[in-house]
This record gives structure tokens, sequence and C-alpha cells, in this order.
């Protein structure tokens, strides 16, 4: 029903006609929008409600006046509100853009706040871009680096917005030496084979490499290395011009002769001089050198007797310009000069005797032409006599007093031809001996008392004598008392053997040529050293007590010198003094060799790795305190030799062995351990023999009679791993575990004196064992540990007190461990360690003072193994042998005296 509107006025009359009716009367209309029509609920009282009671009767207000909310419609329902009506200033007014009236911050977004947000910067929201930080007022480049920084050794930089942040903000850039993800070091050596060239060893270094030019050659322009083409010596210096010109020297520099400055300090390996490279017909007496340079005449050095030719007498001690141009050839003597110039011959300097052939005894201290020929193409100036070849014809001067001049008489002032012959094409003058070539002939005249001509006897000889029958000699060189020669590329040398100049492992005198092997292009000799040139190198051996075999040597040698050509270096083990190692199954031995411990079948010293016997099928090797040696070779035979005075050697003899010899005819054998006594193990069986006086045999017994001179087995356990032998003592792993027995005088043996193995603690977790005369060393899980005998600081525990029970060093990360007599060494993380005694350089970091603390030698972390002997130390680095320190007694490497040829230092040598 549709509603009626009713005004005020008819409200009015309705509520005057309900005063009037009273409570009786009923109003049966209700004038409310929805109930116009009265409900049957209204109209038609309820059978209970016939009777109307007052409630009912009289409607309330409620009922009969239509209340507000009923009859007029309310403001919310008849008159559209505000809202409905009006539009809000949000719907009928544009949204204010806050971020218009108030904008953000540089690098910022805004957004806008929709209304009825308060207008100005409360009606927006400021956020900093992708790749900064800030308040979105003001906002800054995010440093990805402060968050993120770089891993390792790499540079962080920080990239600029609107770059991501986190770590795509930034990036790591590797420092030079180092890459990858971690930005770990780089193996250059790996990474470019021949980086150093087919000369050069190469050892990585954190972030770089170096370059170790192999011993005898020199670094070259570029990563490189090249070998010598000359070398002259003297009795205390040499040097050498290399294959791309470039001049080296070492040795003493008393009299400035290296041309390094006036200053008296030895070179120990060889100095470049300058930096020229067109150096060239160089040679040396013993305070002076001269050489060309292109076709200039250069001199340097001692010049007491005007012997440089610079119109004085005033030494030089850097090569200063003697005269330009037309020089082809130069000499230097004891105290005088001769060169060739424009084929004219000058001579200049000492001229007693009339060494200097201008029929005179006048000296002079600028060249002066003899006579008036200009064909001489040879000359050679000797201590106090002089020889020159012209037109093939040879010629001497000077002092002739065992018949040096080799045209008889006492002396000579003048040019005096030598024999009818004019086939001479070279000469070469000593002290007073002189040798040449005739077409491949070699004579020899002179002073002969210590063999130095070479013709079997030690008679002088006036005039040149023919040596051997051999008609392919191309070079000849003569020194105090030696000389040495070179015919179809083998090396011979003879004459006084002083400090082993020969070259032939003795000190013995030769009085006629001995082979010093091949491969030879020249050699010279000063008397007391010499040097040689094979396949380009330098080698050098004798004297080197003022460094001039340029081995890092002047009588000990403080820092690790190459030793060996040999590479591939597996296993190194020491004696007393004498040495033993393997390369490529091969067994070489060096120094002492008392009683035949070197193997190689006489007593002789060896001053270099000399290999014994020709087999490569050896696999492990054992150097006795005392003078004797074992090793096994495929299959697991045992070899033993050397000294057997006291059964050491298990042949059932006590004979000493100068070469290997089998012991037994068992084979199986997987450790062998010697000092006095052996030990080995043989399919799990612990066999000793020999010395017993500590009970180290381990028999149950001991004394001086209880020796055994075969093996012998220990006990019936059969589950021995390893085994190590010291001076009267024993230790070895069995099971897992440690047992020691015999000699406990330093604790060497463990805690407790025993003649048969006894366990040394709990653990059972040991893998391997080593011994030296008062002190052991074994290896477990958690590392090295030591205990004995602690003089110097050796167990490297940091102190010199000893203990008797294993001592764990710290850090524990050994990958070898060579503990010695008074000094050891290690290698960790490929970086080699020593420390203990450092007499004579033991410790190799160029000193001389004990060490407490292990100390890194060098930089190089490529080193594998390390051992040391009594008065010297061996390690190998990048497969390659070198060793420092001395021996006091041998002439291993040069320290003091040098009997064979080994190559000298190159310039980069550690």
């Amino acid at each position: 029903m549709k509603a009626r509107r009713l005004d005020w006025g008819g409200w009015c009359a309705v509520a005057l006609v309900l005063a009037a009716c009273g409570d009786d009367a009923r109003v049966e209309t209700d004038t409310r929008v929805e109930d116009t029509q009265p409900e049957v609920e209204d109209t038609q009282p309820e059978v209970d409600d016939t009777q109307p009671d007052v409630e009912d009767t009289q409607p309330d207000v409620e009922d009969t006046q239509p209340d507000t909310e009923d009859t007029q419609p309310d403001t919310e329902d008849t008159q559209p509100d505000i809202e409905d009506t009006q539009p809000e200033i949000e719907d009928t007014q544009p949204d204010i853009d806050a971020c218009v009236s108030a904008p953000c911050g540089a690098h910022a977004t805004c957004s806008d706040l929709p209304a009825p947000a308060v207008d100005g910067p409360d009606g927006r929201t400021c956020a900093c871009d992708v790749g900064y930080e800030g308040d979105g007022l003001t906002c800054s480049d995010i440093d990805a680096c402060l968050h993120f920084p770089c891993a390792g050794v790499a540079t962080c930089r920080d990239l600029p917005a609107p770059a991501p942040d986190a770590a795509a903000g930034r990036t790591c850039e590797c420092a030079t030496g180092y890459g990858g993800v971690d930005c770990g070091d780089l193996d250059e050596c790996t990474m470019t084979p021949g980086i150093c060239g087919a000369d050069g060893i190469c050892d990585n270094l954190p972030g770089t490499y170096a370059c170790t030019c192999e011993g005898g050659t020199v670094p070259a322009p570029g990563p490189t290395c090249v070998g010598y083409r000359e070398i002259a010596v003297g009795s205390v210096h040499g040097c050498g011009v290399s294959e791309v010109g470039t001049l080296y020297c070492w040795g003493s520099n008393t009299w400035s002769a290296l041309g390094l400055g006036p200053d008296a300090t030895p070179r120990l390996v060889p100095v470049q001089v300058g930096t020229a490279s067109d150096w060239h017909h160089l040679d040396t007496s013993d305070r002076h050198v001269c050489a060309l340079r292109g076709a200039d005449l250069y001199c340097w050095g001692d010049n007491g007797d005007g012997q440089l030719g610079l119109g004085d007498t005033s030494d030089r001690a850097v090569p200063t310009l003697v005269s330009r141009g037309g020089w082809t050839s130069v000499s230097a003597g004891s105290e005088h000069t001769c060169g060739i110039r424009d084929g004219k011959l000058y001579c200049w300097g000492l001229n007693d005797r009339g060494r200097l052939g201008l029929g005179n005894e006048t000296s002079t201290t600028s060249p002066t032409q003899v006579g008036s020929s200009a064909d001489w193409t040879s000359v050679t100036a000797g201590d106090r006599h002089t020889c020159g070849i012209q037109g093939g014809a040879l010629s001497c001067w000077g002092d002739n007093v065992y018949g040096s001049v080799g045209a008889g008489g006492s002396r000579s002032t003048s040019p005096t031809r030598v024999g009818d012959a004019t086939d001479w094409v070279r000469v070469d003058a000593g002290n007073a001996t002189t040798c040449g070539l005739r077409n491949g002939d070699l004579y020899c005249w002179g002073y002969n008392t210590r063999g130095a001509v070479g013709d079997g006897t030690d008679t002088n000889r006036a005039t040149p004598t023919r040596i051997g029958a051999g008609t392919t000699w191309t070079s000849v060189a003569v020194g105090l008392y030696a000389v040495c020669g070179v015919k179809d590329g083998e090396a011979f040398c003879w004459g006084a053997n002083v400090e082993g100049c020969v070259g032939d492992g003795t000190a013995a005198t030769r009085q006629s040529p001995v082979s010093i092997g091949t491969g030879w292009s020249a050699v010279a000799t000063n008397g007391s050293s010499s040097c040689g040139l094979r396949g380009g190198r330098v080698e050098c051996w004798g004297r080197s007590d003022l460094g001039q075999l340029a081995n890092g040597s002047s009588g000990w040698n403080p820092t690790p010198n190459l030793t060996s050509d040999v590479t591939s270096w597996t296993q190194l083990t020491s004696g007393s003094d004498f040495m033993c190692g393997l390369a490529g199954g091969a067994l070489y031995c060096w120094g002492e060799n008392y009683h035949g411990s070197l193997g190689v079948g006489d007593e002789a010293p060896r001053a270099v790795p000399t290999r014994v016997g020709q087999t490569s099928d050896w696999t492990l090797i054992s150097a006795g305190h005392r003078a004797a040696a074992c090793g096994l070779r495929a299959g697991g035979e045992l070899y033993c030799w050397g000294d057997n005075a006291f059964g050491t050697l298990g042949d059932g003899t006590k004979t000493d062995r100068w070469t290997p010899t089998r012991v037994g005819n068992l084979s199986g054998w997987t450790s062998v351990a010697v000092a006095w006594h052996t030990c080995g193990v043989r399919a799990g069986e612990l066999y000793c023999w020999g010395w017993n006086f500590m009970g180290q045999l381990g028999l149950g017994n001991s004394g001086a009679q209880t020796e055994r001179t075969t093996p012998t087995r220990i006990g019936q356990a059969s589950d021995w791993v390893a085994v190590a032998a010291g001076y009267e003592h024993t230790c070895g792993v069995r099971g897992g575990a440690l047992y020691c027995w015999g000699d406990i005088t330093y604790g060497q043996g463990g805690a407790s004196a025993s003649t048969t193995p006894l366990r040394v603690g709990a653990l059972a977790d040991w893998t391997s064992v080593s011994a030296t005369v008062y002190a052991s060393t074994a290896v477990r899980a958690g590392g090295v540990y030591a205990w004995g005998n602690n003089a110097y600081g050796a167990l490297g525990l940091g102190t010199t007190v000893w203990t008797g029970t294993p001592t764990a060093l710290t850090p524990a990360t050994w990958s070898h461990f060579g503990l010695g007599d008074g000094t050891s060494c290690g290698v960790r993380e490929g970086a080699l360690y020593c420390w203990g005694s450092n007499f004579q350089g033991k410790v190799g970091d160029g000193s001389n003072t004990d060490r407490l603390a292990q100390t890194r030698v060098g930089e190089a972390s490529d080193w594998t193994i390390a051992v040391t002997a009594q008065t010297q130390s061996c390690g190998v680095k990048a497969g390659r042998l070198y060793c420092w320190g001395t021996t006091g007694r041998s002439p291993n490497y040069g320290f003091g005296a040098q009997w064979a040829p080994a190559p000298i230092l190159s310039p980069q040598s550690p």
C-alpha cells in the first residue's frame, strides 16, 4: 500500500480527539506509513482479550501517535544527506597529487596517497630507488661491499646505482695471481707449462711465480734462461759471457776483478756486470780481467804494473775502455796483458824476463806493438811468458826456466819460433807449462814436476811433447799446475789435483789425462779450481773457499742451492756424513764413502749424486748413522752395503761390501731401517740384526757379544707395518700401536727400558715412525709427535728440554718430517721449515744462528721432502735436489772443495 503523507496539522487533530474520548475510545486507524491498514492483530481482539486492558485499549504513545521515526521520514530517509545529495570533495574535486606539491628526494620514488589523506608531505610516501638507501628524502648509493664483502684476497668494487643492492651491487676483482670464485692462488707453473723457458725452473709462490734458471744458466730477456758461450777463471774468481752477450762474474772481489765496484765482498753466485749485451773474447788472470765489446777493448781490476793498459797504475773497479776499434782478441797474464788489433800484436804491463816481447825488459802501461807483423791470429799470456800464432807458426818469449817457451835457452825478450810446424791453431800458457793444438794433435811442454805436461811422467819438457795418440782435440786450457782439454766432446784433466781441480772425484795427482765425462765444449782451469761448458751450462769443481765455484758456498752454504741436474727425486735418506736418494727408480749416493757406504764400488768420496749401478727398480732406501745403507728393489728384494763390522748388512758375515749385496733369498720386504743395527718388516713379521749392546734388536738380551749377522725374527706378531732404527734404540708400529725398546738415556726409546718391544701409550692409530741417534718421531691422525734428545731444539717443540713421552708438534699439518741430529726440517703445505742447530748454515735461512722456532726457508711452496745429516741438509723442490750447510770433512757440493763437476748457480737461484 502506498504510504500516505501527513502534515503536522493532521497529527494535532488526532491528538485532540484522543484526549476527548477517554480510555474507552478505540482508535482503529494508524497513520504510520507502514501501518495505514490495521493488521488483524490490531482490529480483531483475541479471544482472551475481549476486554481490552488498559494496555490494550489505550494505545500508548508508541501505538497511537506515530513517532517521528514512523510518520515523518527522518532526515536520513526523506532528505538526502550531504553525503547522498551533495557529492563529497573527493568525488567532485580531483584528488590532490601530494607528490607534485611535496616531491621526495633524489633517487627516490614518490607514491601519492588517496584522499582524504592530508595534503602535503603526509599525503604521499617516499621510497629510495633500487641501489639506494635512506629515508626517501635523502637517498645515497648503497655500498654493497660493506654488506657483502668479497672473499679472500679479492678487491671489492661497489657498482654505482642503479645497480641492484646485495651481492649483485658490487664486483669482486681477484688480486694478480689469484682466481676462481674464492680467489684462490693460481698455480701459474701448471697453468702455463714452459713459462720459464726450456732451462727455467718454475716455482709457484702465493699470488705469483718465480723462474729459477737451471744450474749453469742465466736469465735472458723475457721469462727464459740461456747458457754461456765463454768462461774464464782466475785463482779466486770466474767470469762468463752468456749466449746473449751479457757478462757475469763471481767469487772473490778483493782486487775488484768482478767489475762490480770497489768492495771486497765475495759473490757466491754469478752477478751481472753492467747491462751491455755485446761482450766476447773474455780472459782473466788472478787479479784483472779484460774483454771485448764489439771491437772495443775493456779491462778492470788490479793495475799495479799497468796491466790494464790505461797509461797509469791505478786500479779500476768497473770495466774501463782501453781502446776503441780493431780488437779481435785479448789475453790476461799474471801482471801483463796482450791483444791483437787489426792483425797486429800489442802487449803491456810488467816486462820482467821479457814477457812483453819488446826486445827488452822495460815495462809499459799502454798497449805497445810487438814487432811489425800484421798477421797474428792468436795470443796467450801466461805467468811470466807469452806465446802467439802467426801464419800457423808458433812463437814464444819470456821466462824459460822450466822450458815453458819451448825453444831452449833461459829466456827470450822477443818472439822466438817454436819448431818448424805451420799448422798450430791454438795455444795456452799457464804458470810455467804451455800446451797447444796442431791439426787436432795435443802437445804440451814446460814444468812437469806434478804431471802438468800429461805425458805420464814428472819430467820437465823443453820442447813440445805429443800427449797420447788422439787427433781430435778441440780445446786446451793450462792452469797453475793442472791442464784440461776437450776431445770429441769428452773432457780430460791432469796434473796436480789441488783441492780436486782435476775433477775426477779424488785429490790424487794425475800424470796422464783422466776423463771427467762427455758433452763438454770447453774447459778452463787455474790450478786450484776449474770450470767448463757442457751443453751451454757452466759446471765448476775444485776449491771454493771464496766462492770461485759460484755454487753459493764460501766454505759453507747458508741457503739451498741446486745440487744436481737429475730430476724427479722421490726419496732422500741421510747417514752421518753421506746421503742417498731415489729418482725415477734409480739410486744415487754422495758424500763421504767410508767402508764403501756409497755403494759405488770404492771408498772415494763423491761430491755430487753418483748413480749406484744401472737398475731403475729401487723402491725404498735407508742410510745408517754409521757407514751402511740398505734398500729395497722391485718385488721386495733387500740389499745392503757399507760398514759390516757388527753384522749390520745381514749377509752372515762381518765383511764390508762396497756395492749393494742381496740379503738372503727372500722377497716381500716392505720396510727397512739402518743404524749400527738393521731392522726390517717382511709379510708383517719383524726382523732385526747387527749391533745389540743396549738390547736394540728386541731379542730380550743385550751386550757386545749378542749381535746377529743375519735377519732374526722378533716375537711372533705378524702385524708390524713400520720400523725405525736409532743408534742404540728401535721403534716400530704394530697394528696401529707404537712400540720402542733399547736405550732410553734421553727418552728416545720411551719412558721405560726394555730389551723387547714395549708399548708406548695406549693410542692405536700410529701409522709411521722414524729415529735418529738419540730421538724419535712418529705420525698418527693427530699429526707428528717427537720425543728424546732435544739438543738445540731439534724436536721442534720450541724448547731444548728432552722428553720421554711422544709430544705433538704444532701445527700438526706436516706432509713430510725429517728428524736430524741437532737440526730438523719439515714440509708443511709445500713450504720448507727448518730449526735447531744452524752450524754452517744447516737451517738454510742464510745465517748460522741456531733456531728454536720453526723457521721458513725461502718463499717457495713446492717442496716435498727435507732431510738433515750431521752437518748438512737437503730437500726436494719441484722434483729437484737442493742442499745447504757443510760436511766439514767431505767435498760435498763445493763446501770448501768440490771434487767433481757440478753446475754453478743461476743468478736467480734461492
